[in-house]
């Protein structure tokens, strides 16, 4: 079966899952990205803790133990033909999949329906153009220069609006969410309340 040319797709994927590293996980999505031809748009990377305790281990001092969770959360733009070979060129780094999802929206009739908001405001540009250096009373050049204006800034916005959808046609957006499963974190305090009644003492 063959895919008709004229057909134009919005791809978006999300992927939710566990990794072994978070850190170097992201590193390796960023270089895949690249890779790709893609860039990444946001990379957000955080600890989470879950649990802190506490004990004495003496000589004034507390040993705290802190249990935390590593997630990511990395947003991605790859060429749009190039989606489906990044998203199994990552697969390697996941530990336990928790969803993913893929969508390709067919985006030809709202491509169509860009072109032809374009194509209105240029031509009504083009009328009030007209009407301007046709001559007439100076109250009517005025309105015709206002609304010159008004259309001028229906085009910009019609020809932005087109730029935004082509580049959301050309670059797929790829959200990852990882996490990696809960390490902990030993480090020595000054144990206050030790410190204090041995000074009371």
């Amino acid at each position: 079966m063959q895919t008709d040319p004229q057909r134009r797709f919005i791809r978006t994927a999300a992927a939710d899952f566990q990794v072994k590293d978070v850190y170097r996980t992201a590193l390796a999505i960023e270089d895949e990205v690249a890779k790709q031809g893609g860039f990444v748009v946001d990379n957000d990377i955080q600890a989470q803790v879950q649990r802190v305790q506490s004990r004495s281990i003496g000589n004034g001092k507390r040993l705290e133990l802190a249990e935390y969770r590593l997630q990511g959360a990395l947003m991605v733009r790859v060429p749009s033909e190039r989606t489906q070979v990044f998203l199994r060129a990552i697969a390697s780094q996941t530990e336990f999949l928790d969803s993913r999802n893929f969508n390709a929206r067919d985006a030809q009739f709202d491509l169509l329906r860009q072109q032809l908001a374009r194509q209105r405001a240029q031509d009504a540009q083009q009328e009030l153009g007209a009407a301007v250096q046709a001559g007439g009373k100076l109250g009517d050049k005025a309105d015709a220069i206002q609304a010159r204006g008004d259309a001028r800034t229906s085009r910009d916005e019609a020809v932005i609006a087109q730029k935004e959808f082509e580049d959301r046609v050309a670059f797929s957006t790829i959200t990852l969410s990882l996490s990696q499963d809960v390490q902990i974190r030993t480090r020595e305090r000054v144990d206050v309340d030790a410190e204090g009644a041995r000074r009371l003492g």
